[in-house]
């Protein structure tokens, strides 16, 4: 919702073409001694029908005018009365009907118009008729450049709240590629937890942004609670930071733990017995399950640990308060 009391953002964007493409001195004739240059521009070249390309920036206008009709421009959208929502998302949604319905009519029609208006520039300018077709808009371009959307700060908020997961989801393979990308320890370097943590820490103060997140944190929080405080972590502990990194690597698991289709305490490979839509990395699988599965044979005068990749931040000086404070 709209930071003002009763009152809702809406955001409106609409994208077309100009149809037009920068003209080149040696596309038209010019005389020697003309210093174009320095005397003058040529502009541009029509390289699409401009008629056909007139209801998407007709539908452009009537939807910003009938939105500054019933709100008033607000950052990069407008602010609305929130009781009224729903009557005016239903009134662009009209507007976003007939602009989809040319659109589908310039696509279906692209090949025939497109011949005629060439037809036509011939008939006019023989010579700059053959310049034009070498640089007409393609219909996959205009299929791309022609959109229309409409959302609400709520659907913004939904957007985010995806992008976070997302995020987390990336971040959880990148240390997944670093950890498992060296051979097998015997035991589990502290600092390994940081990628963990700073995901945790992540997702726990951006929850509000997206509510499937809160499970997870509360996931991580188990893991990390059980964690002894002291001593040496053995390869256990390993395999376990590689199992919640694993879980977070698939955006699919949040949504899943949070509908209650998967348990909080629930092991990697039973998630996935458990319902098949969740995939794992293979490359992270299989890791996994060697972990899981064979016995490891080391020398116990071994001590190696993992010198995992992390990122420290250095320490900030804390700054002084400025002699001049306030607003000016």
């Amino acid at each position: 919702m709209s930071k003002l009391p009763g009152m809702s953002t809406v955001y409106l964007t609409v994208t077309s073409t100009t149809g037009r493409k920068k003209l080149l001195k040696d596309e038209v004739r010019i005389p020697d001694s003309f210093n174009l240059d320095e005397l003058a521009r040529l502009g541009t070249k029509t390289v699409f029908n401009p008629k056909a390309l007139r209801p998407f920036d007709n539908c452009r206008k009537k939807a910003q005018a009938y939105l500054s009709s019933v709100g008033v421009r607000l950052g990069g959208g407008y602010a609305i009365p929130s009781k009224r929502l729903k009557e005016i998302t239903q009134k662009v949604k009209e507007i976003e009907n007939e602009f989809n319905d040319a659109k589908k009519v310039l696509l279906s029609s692209y090949e025939n118009d497109l011949q005629e208006w060439l037809e036509h520039i011939n008939t006019i300018n023989p010579e700059l008729a053959t310049t034009i077709s070498n640089f007409v808009i393609s219909r996959s371009y205009l299929e791309s450049q022609i959109t229309f959307s409409f959302t609400s700060d709520d659907d913004e908020n939904k957007l985010i709240g995806d992008k976070l997961i997302v995020e987390v989801s990336e971040a959880a393979n990148t240390a997944l590629d670093r950890l498992t990308g060296k051979s097998v320890k015997s035991k589990l370097n502290r600092k390994s937890l940081a990628y963990l943590t700073n995901i945790r820490d992540k997702l726990d103060s951006m929850s509000f942004l997206n509510s499937d997140v809160v499970p997870t944190v509360k996931r991580i929080d188990d893991f990390l609670d059980k964690i002894p405080k002291r001593e040496a972590l053995g390869v256990e502990w390993f395999q376990g930071l590689i199992k919640e990194l694993s879980f977070l690597a698939n955006p699919a698991n949040f949504a899943l733990l949070a509908q209650g289709a998967i348990k909080v305490d629930q092991d990697i490979k039973d998630m996935a017995e458990a319902n098949d839509s969740i995939k794992i990395p293979e490359s992270k699988v299989d890791i996994v399950d060697v972990i899981d599965d064979i016995e490891l044979e080391m020398d116990s005068s071994m001590d190696i640990e993992i010198e995992p990749e992390v990122e420290i931040m250095p320490e900030i000086e804390e700054s002084k308060p400025s002699e001049y404070q306030g607003w000016f």
